[in-house]
């Protein structure tokens, strides 16, 4: 029970972290988080391709700009918290996937899965700041943590050893961290992956439990 309390810890902090930490600049990108194909005894993931659906060169992606795009003329870019905390509201559930802020450059990118709504890209275009819409994202970020509930409530990760996981910034996937050194594969990996309606589910293996968290 102790162990159950701290991963389901683990996964609201990492949750609130990707939805409400709007300063995403300084976070790791997918690529620099996802697990490599077959690194040498530590880690290993589900055969996806390093360049693929959620992993794409960023400069191959399409792009659709909403606003004029034309830079903030005053140094003040208080603006861009609350304006970035107003398309999450309004995308909640909707496709949005997540938010980059520049402060030094004052400017935004919204990641998105599918086409933005109407009422968002109206609410842009009157803001009259530089923002930019991705529109390539795999999954909305609603359905990886989703995805990411299903895969700690799992009973066959339980048997793995699961400790933790991370949907990734960009909404290609989900690495899931294991306590132990082999990781699901075959039909149990095509269970998870149907579970969870996530194809991109890559594992990090002998990860350590989560520490510092109070005895319940």
């Amino acid at each position: 029970m102790k162990q159950r309390n701290q991963q389901r810890q683990l996964i609201s902090v990492a949750a609130a972290a990707c939805l409400l930490g709007l300063g995403l600049a300084g976070c790791q990108s997918a690529e620099e988080r996802a697990v490599p194909a077959r690194p040498p005894a530590q880690m290993m993931s589900s055969s996806a391709p390093e360049v693929g659906p959620g992993k794409r060169d960023p400069g191959e992606a399409p792009v659709s700009k909403v606003s004029n795009d034309v830079p903030d003329a005053s140094n003040d870019s208080d603006w861009i918290a609350p304006l970035a905390e107003e398309i999450l509201a309004r995308g909640s559930g909707r496709g949005f996937c997540g938010i980059e802020t520049d402060y030094e450059s004052m400017r935004i990118l919204v990641k998105w899965r599918g086409d933005v709504p109407q009422d968002v890209r109206d609410y842009v275009v009157q803001s009259q700041r530089p923002i930019t819409f991705r529109t390539d994202s795999v999954y909305s970020r609603d359905q990886l943590n989703t995805a990411a509930q299903l895969l700690l409530d799992s009973r066959l990760l339980q048997e793995f050893g699961i400790v933790g996981l991370d949907p990734w910034l960009d909404c290609g996937g989900v690495t899931v961290r294991l306590s132990g050194s082999q990781a699901p594969v075959g039909a149990d990996l095509d269970a998870l992956q149907k579970l969870t309606g996530v194809a991109q589910i890559e594992f990090q293996l002998n990860s350590s439990a989560p520490v510092g968290y109070a005895d319940e």
